[in-house]
């Protein structure tokens, strides 16, 4: 396939709740089952990590915390209101630390999805760095299996 003439770069992030689940968002207009992670072009006077802040903080409303840039990068054709681009996508993985604003309309419909089930929401061009991210949270955030051979937990007393 032959590249658009013009590239634009775009920077988001793949949020991860405490509570092991991913926020998806719904592009407003769009067709139902079409899920993103926010993210947005990458202004002149900004560093990827800076736009995909303000990015995830326009689209959401959530102040976040970058963890980790992934490793991963998402490269496809796509269309903006001057024509056909190529659109090269870098996305960080973030934990929420607050809801500081209303979202600015540009998504319809936020999901918390858990992690075990966040191939069934990705978008085909954005799972690859979704995937990672999932994998990078759960390394750096491993569930403690419990011993099969301790006693059930027991309610305290009154």
């Amino acid at each position: 396939m032959k590249k658009p003439i013009r590239e634009v770069c775009s920077a988001g992030g793949v949020i991860v709740s405490e509570h092991r689940k991913i926020l998806f968002c719904h592009p407003t207009g769009s067709q139902r089952d079409n899920w993103r992670m926010p993210k947005g072009v990458i202004d002149a006077n900004e560093d990827p990590e800076q736009a995909a802040l303000r990015e995830v903080r326009e689209e959401t409303g959530f102040s976040c915390r970058i963890i980790r840039k992934l490793d991963s990068e998402a490269a496809y054709q796509s269309r903006d209101e001057n024509g056909p681009i190529w659109k090269r996508v870098v996305l960080y993985l973030m934990e929420p630390i607050d809801e500081v604003r209303k979202p600015d309309g540009e998504m319809d419909t936020f999901r918390w999805v858990p992690l075990g089930k966040a191939k069934d929401y990705a978008a085909e061009n954005e799972l690859p760095l979704i995937m990672e991210a999932v994998e990078a949270y759960k390394v750096l955030h491993p569930i403690e299996e419990k011993n099969p051979n301790s006693k059930p937990d027991m309610p305290e007393a009154p």
